[in-house]
């Protein structure tokens, strides 16, 4: 018999001798001659709406290269990058709110972005970003899961009817009637998994650098999916894969949060097309904790059937599951929690149903196993 070669050995990393003699390659630490920096504005509010944006003080501030809204980015971002809900399942009801990087009208989580700056350095632009002036209408924001489902609750999305993303049975209860006849005893529980948000070492960084002879744009960013992202960015760009290239070197941590694609990586790429200068934007720890995609967030109402000896005969549940302010490109996977709930148990039957539910949140996301724990 052959010996393990795996098994009990002492095995390094391929990458750690670099990474701890500190020969890491972090987009960060990256530029390009005559780069420029982005800063974001940020709407202070949960909810409003998007009354005026006054963007004259910051565009005589020093340094200042260009000071953007939505509007400005008409005819270089397509549209909103939105997805169809998940595949996963096929939903009785769903509702898909439009996504652009920028608001346009209305502004549905705190530190959504709705002007970007951009300057010849990092503190010019924080500094200018501090001058858009923009005056918002406040409106009822939705937390509660419970209260937002309720008919006649205010809306998280003007634009939507309600505020439910989607509403999908896999297995109806009338399937666990039997089984649950046949109970000695039956268990009802809530089971709540908060939300949480990654804290990767490396914040997010994109920079990204045009090449309008040859019509070429090159981006570099901290991402855990660089295919995903060329394939979102090419669309909403209008430029072909083939002339946009991803550059992820070393990531700093992501744990899911850096799989889907964020509004700064449209908008850095479209920045430098307008400017045809490189552009650069660091993510700063409170815009990390603030706009990171957030991981759970739901609710399990569960009811299991078991016999006097511990026998598992039918489980019943429902997930409620907090999408945010919008669906998130994977953030419909989630539901997969749901298929997975019977764990390594033998059961006569589950019945299950997924609601998703549009909050004034940032969006959810995979994190650390995409819905599975």
């Amino acid at each position: 018999m052959a010996v393990s070669q795996l098994v009990g050995a002492k095995i390094h990393r391929r990458e750690d001798p670099r990474l701890i003699t500190g020969h890491g390659r972090y987009t960060d630490d990256m530029s390009r001659t005559g780069v420029l920096h982005m800063a974001v504005v940020r709407s202070p509010h949960a909810h409003a709406k998007i009354k005026s944006i006054g963007l004259e003080a910051a565009r005589k501030a020093p340094g200042v290269a260009g000071v953007y809204i939505a509007q400005d980015f008409a005819g270089v971002i397509a549209g909103p990058p939105t997805l169809p809900v998940s595949p996963v399942f096929a939903p009785e009801k769903k509702s898909n709110p439009p996504r652009y990087p920028l608001a346009r009208d209305e502004a549905t989580f705190h530190g959504e972005p709705v002007a970007v700056v951009v300057a010849e350095t990092r503190a010019q632009a924080a500094d200018a970003a501090q001058l858009v002036d923009v005056e918002y209408e406040p409106l009822p924001a939705v937390f509660d899961l419970d209260e937002a489902i309720k008919p006649g609750s205010p809306k998280a999305n003007l634009s939507q009817p309600d505020n439910i993303a989607w509403d999908a049975t896999y297995v109806p209860v009338e399937a666990t009637e039997d089984a649950f006849k046949e109970a000695d005893v039956v268990v009802k529980q809530r089971i709540r998994q908060d939300r949480l948000s990654a804290n990767p070492m490396e914040s997010r960084v994109v920079m990204a650098e045009y090449d309008p002879y040859d019509k070429k744009m090159t981006v570099w960013m901290s991402s855990q999916n660089p295919h995903l992202i060329r394939l979102y960015l090419a669309g909403a760009l209008g430029i072909g894969e083939h002339a946009l290239r991803i550059v992820s070197h070393d990531v700093g941590g992501g744990f899911g949060s850096k799989i889907s694609p964020y509004p700064e990586d449209y908008l850095v790429p479209a920045t430098a097309k307008l400017l045809e200068r490189p552009v650069k934007w660091t993510e700063t720890r409170t815009e990390a904790v603030q706009n990171a995609y957030a991981g759970r967030g739901q609710v399990y109402d569960i009811e299991v059937a078991a016999t006097k000896d511990g026998t598992f005969l039918a489980m019943r549940l429902t997930q409620i599951l907090d999408t945010g302010a919008y669906i998130g490109n994977l953030g419909a996977f989630q539901a997969i929690a749901c298929l997975l709930s019977g764990g390594a148990y033998r059961w006569k039957g589950i019945s299950a149903r997924t609601i998703g539910v549009l909050t004034n949140k940032i969006t959810t996301d995979p994190y650390r196993g995409a819905g599975r724990p």
